[in-house]
């Protein structure tokens, strides 16, 4: 398969790879391109096999050696700038010409996963620190450290140059950061200790983890300790020694304390409408900062006051 630049349509043949393989994968392993991207191609019509448009709900299809694929113009993920948008206010909580940290309001994504998605941290970010475009994995994740589940609110950490990115990222990858959450589960848990489960990513859309057996598996750690006794709930500390996908969430629901308003592992409420867990403080080397609850979280405090 040649390798081909971007903004042109591209014909893509199927090598002794690809035979028997998913569409979708063989899109991510010959455009360099991660599952989502691969799928938004798909859902934006750009992709024909054979002659035919395929949309994504062909993305699991088999490929044999004979078919073709035609993919129409679009542009590589290091290419897409999000869309700026000055008037998406964030509060900064604390910054320096390297680095940056907001508070990330619950029901706001970290960044887009389509040139033309809005409403993210990074779209207001770039509009006011133009120079993140490019760092890191660049595009639609420039300047992305970590990332925040949508529903989760606090402090969220950027990298501003591309030096910083890799020392943020080598710290983030070996364990030696500071992540302390705070978390309102259902039910009374008073002991404070620490948990290890091996946690693997059982779906990706939409996203679910589950503890297993499997040789996969990764282990992960986290450690939690009371703060508070609610009606019906505890306010707990929780501080990750690992990151992982959902890892609070499915740790909580695995000890059978799911976190209040967790749809997922626990139980829907309406009143609430996310999972009340908040990102409240975040140390890595001399980037640093706090971040308090947001009104929603408090007025759940204050409401199951005993």
């Amino acid at each position: 398969m040649s390798d081909l630049s971007s903004k042109v349509c591209r014909q893509l043949r199927i090598d002794a790879a690809d035979v028997g393989q998913r569409l979708d994968r063989v899109l991510c392993r010959h455009l360099t391109l991660s599952r989502q991207q691969a799928r938004n191609l798909l859902e934006s019509g750009l992709v024909c096999v054979n002659g035919c448009p395929i949309d994504l709900r062909g993305k699991g299809r088999l490929l044999n050696k004979t078919d073709r694929i035609d993919v129409g113009a679009f542009n590589r993920p290091a290419e897409q700038r999000p869309i700026s948008e000055p008037n998406l206010k964030i509060e900064p909580l604390a910054r320096t010409a390297d680095w940056l940290m907001v508070n990330k309001p619950a029901g706001m994504a970290v960044h887009p996963l389509r040139a033309d998605e809005r409403g993210t941290v990074l779209n207001s970010v770039i509009a006011h620190h133009g120079e993140i475009f490019g760092i890191g994995e660049g595009g639609l994740r420039s300047g992305i450290v970590h990332r925040l589940d949508v529903g989760t609110s606090g402090a969220l950490l950027l990298a501003l140059n591309q030096r910083r990115w890799r020392i943020l990222r080598h710290a983030f990858s070996h364990h030696q950061v500071v992540k302390v959450y705070l978390a309102i589960v259902c039910g009374r848990l008073t002991a404070a200790g620490s948990v290890t489960l091996p946690l693997v990513v059982a779906r990706h859309v939409p996203a679910h983890v589950r503890v297993s057996n499997q040789e996969s598996a990764r282990q992960c750690t986290l450690g939690y300790q009371a703060i508070e006794f609610l009606e019906g709930a505890t306010l707990l500390e929780i501080q990750l020694a690992t990151g992982f996908l959902h890892q609070i969430r499915a740790t909580m629901s695995h000890l059978g304390h799911p976190i209040l308003g967790d749809a997922v592992y626990g139980q829907a409420d309406p009143m609430i409408g996310r999972p009340l867990l908040h990102a409240a403080r975040l140390q890595c080397g001399d980037a640093q900062g706090s971040c308090p609850p947001p009104e929603d979280f408090q007025q759940v405090l204050d409401q199951r006051q005993l």
